[in-house]
């Protein structure tokens, strides 16, 4: 446990009682009033980074970043030991979770912060070629793949519940696989078309336990990227059951409606959205005998249920946009 008090004597908090939360955080009580002090992953090197980002915090006027306290002589941070802490207040829930109105306010909070930093045209059609060429050798890599691991199962005189699971789910993937395949052409033509592609001050590591209304919290690995990796690490990290899979759906349009994302870049979130990779090094680890069968069978399906929702959000894009088309038709 680090020794705070040469850290909290720089906010005057030199006699307050602290509570140790996780390793690097902890909640500081002064007798009326209550902070989170954070050791952060920045050091003593790397400080011109968090500066960086406190500056576009404050030129953005981004409401939704919970503010640190500034130390007795101004500073944003301490250093000590060689790392940097920061002070904040400390914020709990203020209401029982409850998951449509969090995805609402999260998702009205995420947009704004990427529709007031975004710019245009800073990702390279060099490197959007690469990437979808990538994930055109994937679906039709794994495609041969799949059917193959599918003939082996079905060699077994007695199959096991595993390879049951596979043949069972197999179809569905292969739908998932072709239908992904078909939308790399379609963003091959945007690419050579110069469709644009916006960057914003993204987040980095978006998760609803990151999530406290109405503050986002650990923007520690912040940086200006696609919004499309904000997006898609909050729903890699929220597909634990049926209920999160549908609402972060279905409130999507949220999203949308503070932070417009064109159909093409869209399209591109589903392309890693049904990446099959982890599905398929699962099948393969199982095989070669290196999972136990229960194991095996729970990880598979939180890898199907993945590309479930891939097929799902590829499907709504679909709907939003198929019927604009029409109607300019």
């Amino acid at each position: 446990m680090q020794k705070l008090d040469p850290i909290l004597e720089n906010y005057g908090l030199a006699h307050a009682v602290s509570y140790p939360v996780t390793e690097k955080l902890y909640r500081i009580t002064d007798g009326e009033n209550e902070f989170a002090l954070k050791q952060s992953s920045f050091t003593e090197d790397t400080t011109e980074q968090w500066q960086t980002f406190l500056s576009l915090v404050e030129k953005y006027k981004i409401q939704s970043f919970l503010p640190v306290y500034l130390t007795e002589s101004q500073a944003p941070f301490v250093i000590h030991d060689g790392n940097l802490f920061y002070l904040s207040p400390w914020v709990t829930s203020r209401r029982p979770l409850s998951y449509e109105n969090d995805f609402q306010s999260f998702y009205q909070a995420i947009g704004k912060v990427h529709k007031k930093t975004q710019q245009s045209g800073t990702i390279t059609t060099e490197r959007l070629t690469e990437i979808v060429t990538y994930f055109q050798s994937v679906y039709d890599n794994t495609s041969r793949s799949m059917v193959h691991v599918v003939e082996q199962f079905e060699e077994e005189r007695f199959m096991s519940p595993f390879g049951l699971l596979v043949c069972t789910q197999f179809r569905n993937i292969q739908n998932a696989l072709h239908r992904a395949r078909e939308k790399t052409d379609y963003l091959m033509e945007k690419i050579e078309s110069g469709a644009e592609w916006i960057i914003c001050l993204t987040h980095g590591n978006l998760q609803l336990s990151h999530w406290i209304d109405p503050y986002f919290i650990n923007w520690e690995q912040a940086t200006y990227s696609s919004p499309l990796v904000d997006l898609y690490t909050f729903f890699s990290s929220e597909l634990s059951s049926q209920q999160m899979f549908d609402v972060s759906i279905g409130q999507f349009p949220v999203y949308l409606k503070e932070s417009e994302l064109e159909e093409h870049e869209l399209y591109l979130l589903s392309l890693y959205l049904l990446n099959p990779q982890s599905y398929l090094r699962l099948v393969q680890s199982y095989i070669q005998g290196e999972t136990s069968t229960l194991q095996s069978i729970y990880h598979l399906q939180e890898a199907y249920r993945k590309i479930m929702f891939g097929l799902s959000f590829q499907s709504f894009v679909q709907q939003q946009y198929e019927p604009l088309m029409n109607n300019e038709e």
